[in-house]
Parts: C-alpha cells; sequence; structure tokens
C-alpha cells in the first residue's frame, strides 16, 4: 500500500487534480431517496403503467413513448431516441442543431456518439452535479404536456423554493389549465422529482 510519500509523489505527477471536502447529504435528500421511498415510486410507477396501453396515448403527433423493464433508461434506446430527435429536428450536416443533456453513461455510447457526429448533431454535457445543485445563475422552468396540450413555460425567479412552488401549485397551476378540457384534466397525472421544495411539508 502506497504512503504519505507516494501520495504526494502522485499528486505533483498530476496536478490537475484537486482535493475536494465531501460534501454532506442533506435530511430531505436522504429521506427522499431510501429503500421504501423509492419502492413506492416504483410500485406507482407500474399501477400508472398498467392502467395504459401506452404512454403515447393521447400523445402530440410524432411523440415518442419508450419503456424498459428496469425504468431506467438504457444505450440502445437512447439510439432510438437519438433517430427520433434527427429526424424531427431534421438536423444534418446542412442543418446542425445543439442537444444539451446530462451525461448518463446510456447517452455516451459510441453508436449513439457516431449517430449525432454523422447528422450533424452537436452534444454539450452538464456535469452530474449541476442537477443536484442549483447555480446563482440557474434558471428555474416549469412546463407541463398533457395529450396534444403544451401548457405554457413558467420561469420561477431566483432559486426554487418550497414557498415560491407552494404559490404556484395554489395560486398560478389552475390558470395554466383553462383551455384543458375536464375529461382530460381528470385523467392527468402529476409528476415530479424529490427536490427539497417539492417535498417540503407546506407543499405536500
Amino acid at each position: 500500500m502506497a504512503g504519505i510519500d507516494g501520495l504526494k509523489s502522485f499528486r505533483k505527477r498530476h496536478n490537475e487534480l484537486s482535493l475536494r471536502k465531501p460534501e454532506t447529504c442533506g435530511f430531505a435528500r436522504a429521506t427522499a431517496f431510501d429503500k421504501d421511498t423509492v419502492n413506492v415510486f416504483f410500485d406507482n410507477l407500474q399501477e400508472v403503467y398498467n392502467g395504459r396501453s401506452s404512454f403515447a396515448d393521447g400523445a402530440p403527433p410524432g411523440s415518442l413513448g419508450l419503456a424498459t423493464s428496469s425504468g431506467w433508461m438504457n444505450s440502445e434506446l437512447f439510439i432510438t431516441t437519438m433517430k427520433h430527435f434527427i429526424k424531427h429536428t431534421s438536423s444534418s450536416m446542412e442543418n446542425p442543431s445543439l442537444l444539451i443533456m446530462d451525461n448518463h453513461e446510456s447517452h455516451l455510447s459510441i453508436e449513439a456518439l457516431d449517430l449525432a457526429k454523422e447528422n450533424g448533431v452537436t452534444i454539450l454535457t452538464l456535469k452530474r452535479s449541476t442537477g443536484t445543485h442549483q447555480r446563482r445563475f440557474s434558471v428555474n422552468v416549469w412546463m407541463g404536456i398533457i395529450h396534444t396540450y403544451l401548457i405554457d413555460p413558467v420561469f420561477f425567479p431566483n432559486n426554487l423554493n418550497g414557498f415560491t412552488y407552494e404559490d404556484f401549485l395554489q395560486n398560478h397551476f389552475i390558470n395554466y389549465l383553462e383551455y384543458i378540457p375536464l375529461e382530460t384534466r381528470t385523467e392527468m397525472v402529476f409528476q415530479h422529482d424529490g427536490c427539497p421544495a417539492h417535498i417540503c411539508l407546506d407543499v405536500s
């Protein structure tokens, strides 16, 4: 096993590396990602999935509905998604496009990257930590898709918190459903992630 001298030598040879202090996991995030909570989510997902013949039923024309038994995206499905993106953006070397996404391993297969390159798609990936911590200059945007209806994007000023999210749900959300038929509203599934603002006591 290498000792302290070996560690110092290694750091000298690789000065591009830096030491980082581990970040603590907040109570909200820890309790939102324990075994029981995750199981409840997948039980709910299975119930919704079994109740519908296809996730694309009633969706806007050209929508793509995909699913795996694990519930996670994989490289094979992402290639199908990439082809769908290329088709509907008409991306080509003469008509290039930009695709911004996270760097999940399913997005970075050789086949998917080659497909993007051959069709003029420039891929810009976000660091893993970008999605888990709000930045000073970040913009919070909410937008809904219900069947063939698109609900106008809502921009939240500053960082999202429980107060602004509660205000949106209580005082503004219903206004964006004005043109959605009542029959469609009764079939809606409202899904959000485990962001602390989404699961604070006032919102719950």
